[in-house]
């Protein structure tokens, strides 16, 4: 009888630059463990028993190199090795055995969380303590794309979608305030149309426009704000639309904002004055 063994080691790209969470950056301690767990794990998970102790070697020179203590790096390391580490499972459903997804259990909600030493993390054992289902994670304002230069060039104004805009009237202060997920020249084209089309309902741009014989400046359109998702760019529309006192929206474009705001926006009014 002939049995085949499959033998494999963790692999790493020959410009891999051992570069990972650094221990003296300003994250959360749960998330620097978190990545040194992972990485043992990671490299204990996809080797054979025979490469095993070199990964270890291998794994504890990188976290070394990032800033990680000797004594932290040995405890995780030992409780590594005396829990079971073998791969992960996957069930007839296609979901991982270790994902924690109980029927008839409530699953768990995650809340993220913006990070600052001292504050957050006493903050996140309060709100867990009130919220049981509630999971809540940090997440952080500052991020490698805020380091590094633009490479790519802005788009113009007309290419640009998922946008908040303002159009002032040319012939009055008016204005009005719209939000659109397609380019900018195309939902100002359907402005324009509107505009000249006084036998249907348009928006009510078109209505000041054609009932005060007034001309827009849609070449001087502005981005007020940006948002992909529907919900929260017509929540954004509403505040803009609050913002500017001489808008010709309908009143109505407005229903659904709590009070709660009404202190911020009489703040931001003030601060444009």
């Amino acid at each position: 009888m002939c049995v085949l063994v499959h033998v494999c080691d963790w692999y790493r790209k020959p410009s891999a630059s051992d570069r990972c969470l650094d221990f003296r950056s300003a994250h959360a301690y749960s998330m620097k463990l978190a990545c040194a767990k992972e990485l043992m794990g990671r490299a204990l998970r996809l080797s054979s028993l025979e490469y095993r102790e070199a990964n270890k070697v291998r794994v504890g020179d990188m976290l070394r190199a990032n800033g990680y203590p000797k004594s932290l790096i040995r405890r995780l390391m030992a409780e590594l090795s005396s829990s079971t580490v073998g791969p992960r499972t996957v069930q007839d459903d296609g979901s991982r055995q270790d994902d924690g997804v109980v029927p008839g259990i409530t699953p768990r909600i995650f809340m993220g969380l913006t990070f600052a030493r001292g504050i957050s993390p006493k903050l996140k054992v309060l709100l867990q303590k009130d919220l049981s289902n509630v999971s809540v994670v940090f997440k952080y304002s500052n991020k490698i794309s805020r380091l590094h230069t633009r490479l790519k060039a802005t788009d113009p104004i007309e290419l640009q979608s998922g946008v908040v805009y303002k159009v002032n009237c040319g012939d009055c202060s008016a204005c009005y305030v719209g939000h659109t997920i397609s380019y900018l020249k195309v939902r100002m084209a359907r402005h324009k149309r509107d505009c000249r089309n006084e036998h249907e309902e348009g928006t009510m741009l078109s209505q000041h426009a054609i009932e005060m014989g007034h001309r827009f400046d849609f070449d001087g359109v502005s981005i007020e704000d940006r948002e992909q998702k529907r919900n929260r760019r017509e929540f954004k529309e509403k505040l803009h639309i609050m913002l500017n006192e001489n808008c010709c929206n309908k009143r109505t474009d407005v229903n659904g904002i709590s009070s709660v705001y009404a202190g911020i926006l009489a703040g931001m009014k003030a601060a444009r004055t």
